[in-house]
């Protein structure tokens, strides 16, 4: 297993050097925050262009084969009732297609979603605003049709998924915000960001 990268909800540089390309309300906090005198807020805003706020990181060493990424997250509120496909972190490939996303819906529920936004798996549980959650994905994808995904929630798996349909192999980035879905006033803030190539 090799630690591919760690960050610290900046912390260290008050932005965003190690991050790719950022969208939307993207900034370092200094009043939520987990670790340290800082951590990476979420702002969708009352205007924000289709609501999407979100960082790209690329994951050097991840190739599609295995992967694990860490992260905590703090929501000051959860999407509108209509907005059902709020992805929160999802994965990509070289070329910015989607593979899979972990969704937060209205109710304040984890699930996963495929490329097309449909969910793959049961329910995960339900979060709460205000309180920090460690979320871990793992995942090894093989084809598009032979994978294994878990989500882990305070270090207990909470979702998992064999063999399911997934957009694209090849796993290089990781998208965290709120991304794709339209929606404004939505926060929520990520700290002590860790990923590493372990299945």
């Amino acid at each position: 297993m090799a630690t591919l990268y760690m960050e610290s909800g900046t912390d260290a540089t008050f932005g965003f050097q190690f991050y790719g390309a950022t969208t939307g309300t993207v900034t370092s906090d200094t009043v939520i925050v987990h670790t340290g005198p800082r951590s990476i807020k979420f702002d969708s805003g009352p205007t924000a262009p289709n609501g999407s706020v979100s960082i790209v990181r690329t994951l050097n060493a991840f190739t599609g084969d295995a992967g694990r990424i860490s992260l905590y997250y703090n929501f000051s509120n959860f999407p509108d009732a209509s907005l059902v496909n709020s992805r929160i972190l999802r994965f990509l490939n070289a070329t910015n297609n989607l593979s899979f996303s972990l969704v937060i819906t209205p109710a304040g529920i984890l699930q996963l979603r495929d490329a097309a936004g449909d969910q793959i798996g049961t329910n995960g549980s339900t979060l709460s605003t205000g309180i920090w959650y460690r979320i871990c994905v793992a995942y090894v994808i093989t084809t598009t049709t032979v994978n294994d995904i878990r989500v882990f929630l305070n270090g207990k798996q909470d979702i998992s998924v064999t063999n399911v349909t997934v957009g694209q192999t090849a796993i290089v980035k990781a998208q965290i915000g709120w991304i794709s879905e339209p929606g404004t006033n939505r926060i929520f803030n990520t700290d002590d960001i860790y990923t590493d190539d372990s299945s």
